[in-house]
């Protein structure tokens, strides 16, 4: 089904790299190398952010941080 879908809409050759990816990394899903990136990356926005709190929480909490320093971590983070 997902093979018809990527072959229909983006060619045999689009198939062909899919299934290259797919051997390669193991990786048996029902979604295309693309939408996998997609989920992958908003994955790593978010692993991100939440370091980010947890490490600000912990300059706050453990060495009194106020929040000038808090924004100016933040800001060399970003």
């Amino acid at each position: 089904e997902l093979a018809l879908r990527i072959a229909k809409d983006k060619g045999i050759e689009e198939l062909e790299k899919e299934v290259r990816f797919r051997q390669r990394t193991g990786i048996s899903l029902n979604v295309t190398h693309q939408e996998l990136n997609a989920a992958s990356n908003k994955i790593k926005e978010m692993t991100l952010d939440t370091f980010t709190i947890l490490s600000i929480a912990c300059l706050h909490d453990l060495w009194g941080f106020g929040q000038k320093r808090c924004q100016q971590y933040m800001d060399k983070m970003a």
